[in-house]
């Protein structure tokens, strides 16, 4: 497979991403210096994406001892960066974000910026949760 994607005038200007690398752009150019972390299958991706960034700007993992620890983390977090703080956390697919409901409401009901990255499986593996009833909704 290639890593660049050939334009309509076939030009091959254009450089393929990963959605991790686009997320991980996207949330450096909002000034984001940190995410609280709990590391599960469907979101190590990301956070590998994340952890192998050497720039002098690259963003920080803090990992936490659950996914509640890390929602109230990150609101906290961007409580104490002021108004152009913005709390990042990042868990996996199921109870990992089940556990972030309340966290993430009162972020909410507050007016406190939080971004959520919920890791999640593709197609083919959620077809495979389906079959072994593991889907969660």
């Amino acid at each position: 497979a290639s890593n660049l994607l050939e334009s309509e005038t076939g030009n091959q200007n254009y450089q393929r991403i990963t959605v991790a690398n686009y997320l991980s752009s996207r949330l450096k150019s909002l000034g984001v210096k940190r995410i609280f972390a709990v590391a599960g299958n469907y979101v190590a991706p990301f956070l590998d994406t994340v952890s192998e960034d050497k720039s002098p700007d690259a963003i920080t993992i803090t990992g936490t001892a659950n996914e509640i620890i890390a929602g109230y983390a990150a609101d906290g977090y961007a409580r104490a960066q002021g108004h152009k703080g913005i709390g990042v956390v990042a868990v996996t697919y199921g109870v990992g974000d089940h556990s972030l409901l309340n966290a993430v409401k009162g972020s909410f009901v507050e007016q406190i910026p939080i971004i959520v990255i919920n890791g999640a499986p593709t197609n083919k593996e959620f077809k495979n949760l389906f079959h072994t009833e593991l889907v969660y909704t």
